[in-house]
């Protein structure tokens, strides 16, 4: 009865120990368990007991890791992709600003030298107008004192009542009037060569002007383009708030995924320092069947040495298994720490 007891006894501590703790399997590789594990497969549904409830953990296990890997780099492509979106967005709002600082520029750069052109076009025209206005009162008024001076001479003949000394200076006052008249048309002749030389410059500066406006007008079509890519650009922005709203959600789904993992992680460890200080009594079962059976080695003899000795060594094996995983599991705890 004592010895049905021990193999009976040797067979659960051997189930336990090689079921319970797979070999090639550490408390590390749980913590890569996916949530689909807790679904589809809880512990409460598993035996560890016989081959099957194995096979089966050892299925799920295999499969949930490969969809982890799975999630694992895609999430990673889609990290790699948002980093590509951010960086080309923040280059397009870059050059959008630098384009719209450089259209405001010069567009200020051209309307002050239009006013400025504007501004010296009329006063020059204004000084020239003056001064031509000017020389035509004073030929004017020249020519209102010859018609006099002519009519005084009409008057005078007519009357035959005329001084010679009179006449003489009358003579010589017309001709000052000529001289003063030929040097007033030469003075006009030489300012009329300046006025066509400002009429040249004035008709210069308005063509000046005409390409002036068409730069501008060239500079206001290049903003409305600009204005067309701004809400292009807003639309992609809003794409892009989207793709990374999509991706945060993604993440949180991932990192309640990690949560709880690690509270699967920690149910297992704690059942694995429950099953510890099971097989640590188990291990002082054995112990004091150890010292049985050399009491029973000594009451029976030496014909049944050779079978204590195979069911010690058996014991032995199985206690030493027992320790190898309590040794593994602690490891494994401790690196889980």
């Amino acid at each position: 009865m004592f010895w049905r007891l021990l193999v009976n006894q040797r067979k659960e501590i051997k189930m336990a120990g090689g079921k319970e703790f797979p070999r090639g399997m550490s408390v590390r590789d749980l913590l890569k368990t996916p949530q689909a594990f807790r679904q589809n497969l809880p512990s409460s549904q598993v035996d560890f007991r016989d081959d099957a409830g194995c096979s089966q953990f050892d299925n799920h296990y295999q499969s949930n890791s490969e969809q982890l890997v799975f999630y694992k780099a895609k999430y990673q492509e889609l990290q790699q992709d948002l980093d590509v979106l951010l960086e080309e967005k923040r280059k397009l709002q870059l050059e959008l600003i630098s384009e719209k600082s450089n259209a405001e520029h010069y567009q200020r750069t051209v309307e002050a030298e239009i006013e400025r052109i504007k501004a010296e076009h009329r006063t020059e025209m204004f000084a020239a107008k003056s001064e031509a206005d000017n020389w035509k009162k004073t030929v004017e008024n020249i020519t209102a004192e010859v018609n006099i001076l002519q009519e005084n001479l009409t008057l005078t003949a007519k009357a035959k009542a005329v001084d010679s000394k009179k006449v003489a200076e009358l003579q010589n006052y017309k001709a000052d009037a000529e001289k003063h008249k030929r040097n007033i048309q030469i003075y006009v002749r030489r300012h009329q060569a300046s006025l066509t030389d400002l009429k040249r410059k004035i008709d210069q500066l308005k063509r000046a002007e005409l390409q002036l406006e068409d730069i501008l007008n060239a500079q206001k079509k290049q903003i409305a383009v600009f204005n067309i890519v701004v809400p292009a650009l807003d639309r992609q922005k809003t794409i892009d708030n989207a793709k990374i709203f999509e991706l945060e959600r993604e993440i949180l789904q991932l990192r309640e995924c990690i949560a709880q993992q690690q509270q699967r992680v920690c149910d297992i460890v704690t059942k694995g320092l429950a099953s510890e200080s099971i097989l640590n009594k188990l291990a002082q079962e054995n112990q004091r069947s150890l010292q049985n059976i050399d009491h029973l080695s000594t009451i029976v003899g030496d014909d049944a040495n050779s079978v204590i000795n195979v069911l010690t060594r058996t014991c032995e094996g199985v206690l030493k298994e027992v320790k190898e995983v309590n040794a593994s599991a602690k490891e494994d705890y401790m690196e889980l720490l």
